[in-house]
């Protein structure tokens, strides 16, 4: 996964009843370039498969020898779902 905007990658839920502003169309163009997962459902199980896609990204794609507190947060989001699942 290519990681663009301050190297790391985004999960995108786009809002689908925005009428003219198409987001599911804008969001689609990072999932195209490889820096962004979009989920059209949200669910326990999708946001915890996609966040595990995004933090397996980060043996891949390093972003830099320092972590940023996106990854902290993603991994207890991932550890909290588990424990729900």
């Amino acid at each position: 996964m290519k990681q663009d905007h301050f190297g790391l990658p985004a999960l995108f839920y786009p809002n689908m009843n925005t009428g003219m502003d198409d987001q599911l169309a804008r969001c689609m163009v990072a999932e195209r370039e490889g820096w962004g997962i979009v989920l059209e459902r949200r669910s326990k199980d999708s946001i915890l498969h996609a966040t595990n896609q995004l933090l397996a990204t980060l043996s891949i794609h390093p972003a830099s020898s320092e972590e940023s507190g996106a990854w902290p947060l993603a991994r207890a989001l991932s550890k909290r779902l588990e424990g729900e699942a």
